[in-house]
């Protein structure tokens, strides 16, 4: 009986001594915290009850938010939170919205605007705890202003302002060549692709000049896209980068216009291996003497005449020769003829 008792009192002492023992401060889930004057307390009486909230930017998913303390123990947490989603964003006209990672607490929204049209508003939306960060942005048309007047030349349509993709087409006055592109368009940064031409006179000068020959082309005055074909006499080379010619619209031949070279002959005198060494005397070829030659000089009608002058006088001696000659002959035969007649008186 005795042990009984004393057991009885044993498990009422431990019991009383459990149901007053307190708990610590509670530590909740994820994206969680303690809710209230709990979040200011490290100790917690026995019995005692609190609550968890999800934090910013989160949702109760499933589970209770409260626990209770029971003999220094917290009961279990089945609390869980979500991200909050803030909804997909209402479409764009003329342009597009596009989600990096979702519609949730913490992602974005990028906005991008279709071909000639620009952006008005953000271009960037982020979710919040209270949903988008701000206003859906609009997509308006792209604009380009007037473009600028080209002497000696119009333009159409004239007008204040052009949409995006809208050409204006130049013309030059009669005569002069465009030295640009004649169409400009309207281009999605609102202004045109292109700058203005300009509306020049092309005049290339006379290409053959100095010893160049004309083959064949165009003929003067040479306007734009004029070509002609060139080439050099006999005995002489071209030098340039081509014998074709085009004129451009800077009034210049391309290439450059080439010139003649006189073409140099280079002799080559094969070597002649003897044993016998030998001195020979070569006549030069006849060559008439300059004007400044001590031989003598002048015209090729001088020198002619100085020829046949020396062919007659060796002609003359040839004839005076011959008549001296002759005379001679007879006046010894006659000597003789008269020798005889003394001979034949003095013995008669």
């Amino acid at each position: 009986m005795a042990e009984t008792v004393v057991l009885l009192l044993s498990i009422f002492a431990f019991v009383t001594i459990t149901q007053g023992q307190s708990c610590s401060k509670p530590v909740g889930g994820e994206n969680m915290d303690l809710k209230g004057d709990a979040i200011l307390q490290t100790t917690f009486a026995d019995q005692a009850t609190v609550s968890f909230a999800c934090n910013t930017g989160y949702i109760r998913d499933t589970g209770s938010p409260s626990i209770t303390c029971n003999a220094g123990s917290w009961t279990t947490l089945t609390l869980t939170c979500k991200k909050k989603s803030c909804g997909a964003l209402p479409d764009v006209d003329k342009g597009r919205v596009d989600y990096q990672d979702g519609i949730s607490f913490g992602d974005k929204a990028v906005i991008s605007c279709n071909p000639g049209y620009s952006l008005v508003g953000k271009k960037v939306l982020n979710c919040m705890d209270q949903g988008w960060d701000g206003r859906l942005p609009t997509c308006d048309a792209v604009m380009c202003v007037t473009p600028d007047d080209v002497k000696d030349a119009t333009f159409t349509p004239n007008k204040e302002s052009y949409i995006y993709g809208e050409v204006v087409k130049y013309k030059c006055s009669a005569g002069l060549i465009n030295n640009g592109s004649l169409a400009l368009t309207c281009s999605d940064e609102g202004k045109f692709d292109l700058p203005p031409p300009t509306c020049v006179s092309v005049n290339c000068e006379e290409p053959v000049t100095g010893l160049l020959e004309y083959v064949e082309g165009s003929r003067p005055p040479y306007g734009y896209q004029a070509s002609v074909r060139v080439k050099c006499p006999p005995s002489y080379t071209l030098e340039g980068q081509s014998s074709s010619l085009l004129c451009t619209i800077d009034s210049k031949w391309s290439p450059e216009i080439p010139t003649c070279k006189k073409t140099t002959t280079s002799v080559t005198t094969p070597k002649t291996t003897t044993t016998t060494t030998t001195t020979t005397t070569t006549p030069s070829a006849s060559v008439s003497p300059g004007p400044t030659d001590p031989r003598g000089g002048g015209s090729s009608l001088g020198i002619g005449l100085g020829i046949t002058a020396g062919v007659l006088s060796l002609c003359g001696l040839a004839l005076g020769y011959m008549f001296y000659k002759k005379k001679s002959t007879r006046r010894t035969n006659t000597d003789k003829e008269t020798a005889k007649d003394e001979e034949n008186v003095r013995l008669s």
